[in-house]
């Protein structure tokens, strides 16, 4: 089956009129503009694709002027004019699409030659036939490892990579989005996109030799954070970041297909530093992996594991936020922000509070400081994924956005007025956890009852401030509007919670009642409040 991704319509797009347009690789490009994001089966497909996009674009702009002539002898000052040009043109030049697509043609192939995309060839893979003789034959290939003894792969059924299923070996899914047959085999276009997927996201359960057998993918070892545009194009540009570290342009740009596919199963530890280009890194090839094919669509993949970077030197990565290792005691290690699974608030503060800007924001600021961009209020998109058992399968992916204006990331007064305001709402979300405990307590809770009741009213609030907090980020609202807002609905939530419980909290329980948990509760929020 010769299918080529750049021209068979495999990627899943949201049109202008809002309706999933289907289309190849050289089309996407060429009409990017006319797309207003991805619109694949999950929110997580969609940023590997983005991933994927990002990889080809600066591949481009590094390999191609603007009138899609080869010139690869850039510096910082080339780069960053291919990139004005492109973005105030509003799409990528017609003849550096051609040009690239092209010259590396026969690599995306997703099944046929020496080179299937994404994948090791079968004609460099090891066969082995076990049980042979017997009724039940079972075909295993393999890989040498660094040792040079062969590794063989795990045959997996198409749902356990499907990420709307995520069927283990032994276990069936319970809410699979489908049943029967249809499970067990997708088209090439839907195998595609999920290959993209399990690239960036799959779990650990694939196995390789020896002690370092299982690690989490790149992209999955932090939270993703990252800016999104008024369409595709936009957001494409703006997470296609062209300097190493701010300064430094890449030594080399090389995304998978175009090197010779690793043939090496990588026993090595967390160790490996990340790759020092972006195309490389939004390539990485997490999983050796070949897809079985039936003539008619994917029912399957050979899977093991592949290439292992260590996040605590990746830098490079973008999409990641970094803070301090609580267990460094030299106060220098630095680890990933990690995405929570169940607060929408925790999210948020943690990565507003994170002491190292992710590399996207600091890429959008080199911008608004070079005058590419004007200043406007960018939506950021925040994904995340956790595993479950021993990482071996898939638990959660959530996803969350937030619309902040570029003064919150390079002015210090604000940023510092931003962190006050989230130590307020955390201050005071600790007043309506211990509002709730009391006013239960007063009632005749238990302990346990009255934990819950203070665990509600701190939701309640942290939501509340949540969306206050937000409108400061847009810059919509100031500081003191802010605390003004916040004092409103603490006072709110204060009556509201007298009213539903005044027939019962009066009655005094261990000389306590409802109105003297009431006055403390105000007490400590007009306290945090005060202006100093």
């Amino acid at each position: 089956m010769k299918y080529n991704l750049c021209d068979e319509e495999w990627i899943l797009l949201m049109g202008e009129d809002g309706t999933p347009k289907p289309a190849g690789l050289r089309k996407a490009f060429l009409n990017m503009n006319r797309y207003l994001s991805f619109c694949g089966e999950i929110r997580l497909q969609d940023t590997a694709m983005l991933r994927l996009f990002a990889a080809i674009a600066v591949t481009m702009m590094y390999r191609y002027d603007t009138d899609g002539r080869l010139n690869e002898d850039v510096d910082w000052d080339t780069v960053l004019d291919r990139y004005q040009q492109i973005l105030r043109n509003g799409q990528f030049p017609e003849k550096v699409v051609n040009s690239y697509f092209d010259e590396w043609y026969d690599r995306f192939y997703l099944l046929e030659g020496e080179h299937p995309f994404f994948q090791v060839p079968l004609s460099a893979l090891h066969k082995n036939i076990r049980n042979a003789g017997k009724k039940t034959e079972e075909i295993q290939f393999g890989l040498p490892g660094t040792d040079g003894k062969i590794r063989y792969m795990n045959h997996k059924d198409i749902s356990c990579i499907n990420g709307t299923i995520l069927e283990s070996g032994n276990k069936a899914s319970a809410y699979a989005d489908l049943s029967g047959t249809e499970k067990h085999k997708v088209s090439y276009a839907e195998a595609a996109r999920w290959l993209i997927w399990y690239m960036a996201y799959a779990d650990c359960g694939t196995k390789a030799p020896g002690k370092w057998a299982s690690q989490m993918t790149f992209p999955s070892m932090g939270a993703n954070i990252y800016p999104t545009g008024k369409n595709l194009f936009e957001t494409v540009m703006l997470n296609s970041v062209l300097l190493y570290n701010g300064e430094d342009i890449y030594d080399h740009v090389s995304p998978a297909w175009e090197r010779e596919p690793s043939l090496i199963v990588q026993d090595n530890p967390y160790g490996d530093a990340a790759p020092r280009n972006l195309p490389e890194l939004y390539t990485q090839q997490s999983r050796r992996v070949m897809l079985e094919d039936d003539g008619s669509g994917i029912i399957g993949a050979y899977v093991i594991a592949g290439d292992k970077y260590s996040s605590t030197s990746a830098f490079i990565e973008p999409m990641f936020m970094w803070k301090a290792d609580p267990k460094d005691k030299t106060g220098l290690a630095m680890i990933t922000v990690k995405y929570n699974m169940m607060s929408s608030w925790e999210n948020l503060r943690n990565i507003l509070l994170a002491s190292t800007t992710s590399r996207s924001i600091r890429w959008i600021n080199q911008l608004e400081e070079n005058g590419i961009l004007d200043g406007e209020n960018i939506p950021y998109l925040m994904t995340g994924i956790s595993y479950g058992s021993m990482q071996s399968s898939v638990d959660k992916m959530l996803t969350d956005s937030i619309v902040v204006s570029p003064v919150f990331f390079i002015d210090s007064l604000k940023i510092d007025d931003m962190r006050k305001i989230i130590e307020i709402i955390n201050n005071l979300s600790t007043v309506f956890y211990l509002f709730g405990c009391g006013l239960a307590k007063a009632e005749g809770a238990e302990e346990k009852d009255a934990k819950v009741r203070g665990g509600q009213l701190q939701v309640i609030f942290q939501n509340r401030g949540e969306f206050i907090l937000r409108k400061y980020l847009q810059n919509s609202i100031d500081k003191k509007e802010a605390r003004d807002q916040l004092l409103f609905a603490c006072r709110k939530i204060i009556d509201h919670e007298m009213d539903v419980t005044s027939i019962y909290a009066f009655c005094k329980k261990d000389g306590r009642n409802a109105a003297d948990e009431e006055s403390i509760a105000i007490h400590k929020v007009m306290k945090i409040l005060r202006e100093e």
